[in-house]
């Protein structure tokens, strides 16, 4: 469970905040394989960086969490199986991604290759 307090605190190295799931995912992956390379972190979705503003997300929750699951799964060597869920914050839904540290480092985004 999300708590207010870690939103107020503003991104940091195991927090990121996007007010809307990008179209491109390689804008969340490289946080993923990071946050497995480290010491784990949480995307939070919904969330407008910089201002901390709870957008909250409109739309097909479900597909939109099979959306970001299936980015990461086909995306990131070695496989990572992150937490995905749901929580309510002043009325509206977000999305937190949580990625927990890997025991198969380095995890890495495919098209990039290690490297990068």
């Amino acid at each position: 469970m999300i708590r207010l307090d870690e939103i107020i605190n503003d991104e940091s190295k195991t927090l990121e905040f996007k007010e809307m799931i990008p179209l491109n995912s390689i804008k969340y992956l490289k946080s993923v394989s990071a946050f497995a390379n480290s010491t784990g972190g949480k995307i939070i979705f919904g969330i407008e960086d910089g201002t901390l503003q709870v957008k909250g997300l409109s739309g097909d929750i479900h597909k939109m969490i099979d959306a970001i699951t299936n980015a990461i799964s086909d995306s990131i060597v070695p496989q990572i199986i992150p937490n995905i869920y749901v929580e309510e914050i002043e009325e509206k839904k977000i999305i937190v991604c949580e990625i927990f540290h890997g025991s198969s480092t380095p995890y890495y985004v495919k098209s990039l290759g290690k490297e990068k």
